[in-house]
């Protein structure tokens, strides 16, 4: 009989976390372009629950979501192509890796692009400091079309 049983169950309890960090509350992997700090997820309670926290360090939140037509409700959406632009200056293009996605601009006036299923979305958005920006994009899809 080990001297410690419970010993066991710790390392593997460590060796887990090692191998999947989200799966206890961090926070995606930060990318980086044109010296635009961002990162997207959201997938699961714990990692929205922590992105909205770290929104106050970034300024902007996107939130991408589908409605099937005739309903009330709606669903979190992922795989949306993002463009961020300052001027004619693209700051950001990527794809996000879930509903939500932090965005770290300088105060100024941005156009902010979503792209899902080929339907494209525009807004313009003013980040101050020391505000949390919250711009929120909705696709209307049909039943028949939304995969299960």
């Amino acid at each position: 009989m080990p001297a410690n049983p419970h010993g066991y169950w710790i390392a593997a309890v460590l060796a887990l976390a090692a191998l999947c960090p989200n799966a206890f509350g961090q926070l995606p992997a930060k990318k980086m372009q044109n010296a635009v700090s961002y990162l997207s997820g959201g997938v699961g309670d714990d990692e929205e629950i922590h992105i909205r926290r770290a929104a106050k360090d970034f300024g902007l939140l996107l939130e991408f979501t589908e409605i099937e037509r005739g309903q009330p409700h709606g669903y979190w959406s992922s795989d949306v192509n993002v463009r961020v632009k300052s001027g004619t200056n693209l700051l950001v293009n990527d794809r996000s890796d879930g509903p939500l996605m932090l965005i770290k601009l300088e105060p100024g006036n941005y156009v902010i692009e979503a792209e899902r299923a080929g339907v494209k979305h525009t807004r313009r958005t003013e980040v101050k400091a020391n505000v949390v920006i919250r711009e929120r994009f909705i696709w209307t899809v049909d039943a028949e079309l939304r995969p299960r």
